[in-house]
């Protein structure tokens, strides 16, 4: 955790500062101003600079993102945090999260780690694609809670006017789930899933081209199968229903290899 008096000059200098004392450059960085309890400035992978309060509020601890350097120079990041201590004294609600920061890829790791494995083999396999393909890197070098419907909306379109509709429309179900169980592990406050905030705004996923893929030779006489079983079970009506679902679509023809068609 680096002390440093935080000034425009040393802000601009921060890339350079945590190479020269070989700090991890994988994750975050966060500088703290000692003459400024609670006032930090974090270092993002990609040298991106944003002011941070971290604030002890009835023994919790709270975070709040003030804005980015250098559209907020250092006098006006330290005048916020002086205008909020002095809110918080006279107990206006100032908007500060109860939730602990968790960085993107962190917490699509999380999700992989604690949440996949409780789906299906198939779906599971499907997910772990996306994340690996689109989701993880999505949101590189942002905290969970920072993330808005504006970089959801991004994210979809961007996806999708690549030809890749229907992978948008699946990645961005992943990411309510992501960010519901984000919500649920205290990484971002209640009721803020920036799916959800999107979708009450009338966006919608995009139009999907249906898909039609012809049984295999393998996969319809294992239908066959079973319908013959099922008919000697007393569901031959059902039965029924299906083989004329099939002779009425494309690929009908095989139908009459399956077994029991005589």
């Amino acid at each position: 955790m680096p002390l440093r008096a935080l000034t425009d000059a040393v802000m601009k200098r921060l890339p350079s500062l945590a190479d020269g004392e070989g700090l991890e450059r994988t994750v975050s960085i966060y500088f703290w101003d000692p003459s400024y309890p609670g006032l930090g400035a974090r270092l993002n992978r990609d040298d991106s600079i944003a002011w941070i309060l971290k604030i002890r509020i009835g023994g919790k601890v709270h975070w709040k993102t003030l804005g980015t350097w250098p559209d907020m120079k250092t006098w006006e990041a330290k005048a916020e945090v002086d205008g909020m201590k002095t809110r918080i004294r006279q107990g206006e609600d100032t908007g500060l999260a109860r939730f602990v920061p968790i960085l993107w890829p962190d917490l699509v790791d999380k999700f992989e780690r604690e949440h996949l494995p409780n789906l299906k083999a198939k779906t599971k396999e499907s997910y772990q694609s996306a994340l690996r393909l689109h989701v993880r890197s999505a949101f590189m070098g942002k905290l969970a809670h920072e993330i808005e419907e504006s970089d959801i909306r991004d994210f979809h379109q961007t996806l999708g006017k690549t030809g890749k509709t229907r992978q948008a429309n699946v990645c961005l179900g992943m990411l309510r789930m992501i960010f519901d169980r984000a919500e649920a592990w205290k990484h971002r406050p209640l009721n803020s899933n920036p799916v959800d905030l999107l979708r009450k705004g009338n966006y919608r996923p995009f139009r999907e081209t249906p898909r039609h893929r012809p049984l295999e030779d393998d996969e319809l006489a294992r239908l066959g199968e079973a319908l013959v079983t099922m008919e000697g079970e007393g569901y031959g009506q059902f039965c029924d229903f299906v083989r004329v679902l099939y002779f009425s679509g494309p690929g009908g023809a095989k139908c009459w290899a399956w077994p029991g068609n005589g």
